[in-house]
């Protein structure tokens, strides 16, 4: 489905003579919503495409946060962000999960409702995660509105 759909907006592109003006930033869903507690499904892949991007790879740790800072990198050639230590998430509405994902590889999921541990690896602790994700919620509401 979403490569007829990218091929298609690439020939319209092409046909209004717009494609080498054009830059497509293409970033995957989450995976299964099933999985919610599950680290692998926060991994997204993203694809920049554009004239004047320089081919490259890279897989530090960054966030969706990072978006506007990659797409500025990868259009003027400045330095990427910093990668991250760590990652604050909440699961899928199939499941009201929260956690933290760690650069190295650690992380926690906790349950919303009953804040029993659902999947772990590593030696973090989750009443610190608890209590760094509510400070990351509450930063959240006095800068943008509760």
């Amino acid at each position: 489905y979403y490569d007829a759909y990218l091929n298609d907006l690439l020939d319209r592109l092409e046909a209004r003579d717009l494609a080498s003006r054009s830059l497509l930033v293409i970033v995957s869903d989450h995976g299964d919503r099933v999985k919610a507690s599950s680290a692998t499904n926060y991994r997204v892949p993203l694809l920049i495409v554009g004239q004047t991007v320089c081919p490259g790879m890279d897989e530090s740790f960054r966030s969706h946060l990072d978006l506007q800072s990659i797409v500025i990198s990868c259009l003027s050639g400045d330095a990427m962000p910093a990668p991250r230590s760590r990652v604050y998430v909440v699961g899928s509405t199939e499941r009201w999960v929260y956690g933290v994902i760690s650069g190295g590889g650690q992380h926690l999921f906790l349950d919303d409702v009953t804040g029993r541990v659902l999947s772990h690896c590593g030696s973090l602790d989750p009443s610190e995660v608890q209590e760094g994700f509510q400070t990351t919620l509450d930063e959240f509401g006095i800068r943008f509105g509760r």
